[in-house]
């Protein structure tokens, strides 16, 4: 029941080239349709990841631009609504968390890139420091996820060594007060086929990319995920945010506001690490 796709955009005013990697803590791939994606100036599309990787709790995408410059952003959508997270344009050997003690339950996803990274992970709250990892390693081109407390809320990720990797957080929030969309679900529709890359000449849709309304992997069977959707019990955690996350500290912070123009709460989270 859950979408997940990566969001390239050319800002320049030269054509761009890209090659995308899908990794799953299974595999990673390098699906001929991401191959080779011509971006004219100026545009933005997303692809969809489902039919590279269905099934898997995380997937991660890494985007190489062999001509031009381009910004990368990760989608995913549920029926609890949609989050996204800001794709990082080079590894470090620390990030940092924020977050708050607000009742959730975190997931710390960790992507190696050419070497092998040993890192450890700490918890930061009102009673101080306290470890949630104590060390593990993420094998070179690999990416795994971690459940840790953080009841306290801020986390920070660091490599024990030299090699740098890029840190995400989960949060998943009690299911209550999480409604049923109320279009009906739709039918259930043919696993897709592989198609050709798309030609520079193709239509690019608007950032951020794909239609809200669930993709080609979480479409199928939509009758069996009401069903299961309805036998929930009503205290199962569903997944309702992401952050990516800063490798940085600094003394000065734009801050994006974080509701719709609808409005609803806001929190500022500030971790001093």
């Amino acid at each position: 029941g859950e979408g997940a796709s990566v969001v390239v955009l050319n800002p320049t005013a030269a054509e761009a080239v890209v090659d995308i990697v899908v990794t799953t803590e299974r595999e990673a791939v390098r699906p001929g349709p991401l191959q080779g994606l011509v971006l004219p100036p100026g545009r933005a599309k997303g692809f969809d990841l489902n039919r590279f990787a269905l099934g898997a709790a995380t997937v991660g995408a890494r985007v190489t631009a062999a001509v031009g410059r381009v910004s990368v952003a990760g989608l995913g959508s549920n029926e609890g609504g949609l989050r996204a997270t800001i794709g990082s344009p080079e590894l470090r050997t620390r990030w940092f968390l924020p977050g708050a003690g607000d009742g959730a339950r975190s997931e710390l996803v960790i992507a190696a890139a050419s070497a092998e990274v040993p890192f450890q992970a700490r918890a930061q709250g009102t009673e101080g420091q306290i470890p949630v990892l104590e060390q593990d390693t993420v094998q070179a081109g690999a990416i795994r996820t971690f459940a840790v407390a953080t009841e306290g809320g801020a986390l920070v990720a660091e490599a024990e060594g030299a090699s740098g990797f890029v840190a995400a957080r989960r949060s998943s929030y009690r299911g209550a007060g999480v409604e049923a969309p109320e279009e009906p679900a739709p039918a259930e529709t043919p696993a897709p086929q592989a198609t050709p890359s798309p030609s520079p000449t193709e239509t690019m849709s608007p950032s951020p990319g794909p239609s809200p309304s669930p993709t080609d992997g979480a479409a199928r069977g939509g009758d069996r995920e009401r069903q299961e959707r309805e036998a929930r019990p009503p205290d199962e955690a569903v997944d309702r945010a992401s952050t990516s996350g800063s490798p940085v500290v600094a003394t000065h912070w734009v801050v994006p506001p974080a509701t719709g123009p609808h409005g609803g709460p806001s929190v500022l989270q500030i971790q001093n690490p």
